[in-house]
């Protein structure tokens, strides 16, 4: 399973349960009032992602 299948299926799973449709109204505004318009975030979240793939490990190191 790619990443992209792996978020693919997360975020079927957020849409699908009500749980999760507070957080991510409270994360948009949130986003929205630092500035971050969603197409930003999303491009954000892609070149992490894009970034993930080519090189097998996170953009940012874990420290521990």
């Amino acid at each position: 399973m790619t990443i992209d299948e792996f978020l693919t299926n997360v975020r079927r799973i957020q849409a699908a349960d009500p749980r999760y449709r507070l957080g991510a109204t409270a994360r948009t505004a949130t986003a929205t009032a630092s500035g971050w318009s969603s197409a930003r975030f999303a491009a954000a979240a892609d070149s992490g992602a894009a970034s993930t793939a080519q090189t097998g490990r996170r953009a940012t190191p874990c420290t521990t």
